[in-house]
């Protein structure tokens, strides 16, 4: 194995030459390149895609549906009350919570992912301050 630089005057000047290459390169560079336009980027359907994902791939199968709508029907439950304390949080999600295991939805019954996602919507329906609403677009 050949060493690029050996000690001594001329590895010292080989590091000094390369240095002042490396840190031309650098402030020279030109920056990135800027769009003109502003992007068509939805911010809030980025956000439901990446959540989601993010939830199923945590938390998969039942439990983990359970948990991916009754998470994002408390954000939006928190989003309508701004000021709810920590307690009347809490108390929202145990309600919702309770709903959904006294609906029964398990992994043992045989239903296909978006029917056990409308159960569980089913079942938190009846809960006082859930508010069932379908998407915008």
């Amino acid at each position: 194995m050949r060493v690029l630089f050996r000690p001594g005057r001329r590895g010292g000047r080989l590091r000094v030459l390369f240095a002042a290459v490396v840190a031309a390169v650098v402030v020279l560079t030109q920056s990135p390149a800027v769009a003109a336009d502003p992007v068509d980027y939805q911010a809030a359907r980025f956000h439901d895609g990446v959540f989601s994902a993010y939830m199923r791939a945590h938390n998969s199968g039942v439990a983990g549906l359970k948990n991916l709508v009754l998470t994002a029907e408390l954000l939006d439950w928190r989003e309508r009350n701004p000021s709810a304390s920590r307690d009347d949080v809490v108390r929202h999600m145990v309600a919702t919570r309770q709903a959904v295991n006294a609906a029964g939805i398990s992994d043992t019954s045989a239903r296909t992912t978006y029917a056990t996602a409308i159960k569980v919507i089913d079942a938190i329906s009846g809960v006082p301050g859930v508010s069932i609403g379908t998407p915008t677009p």
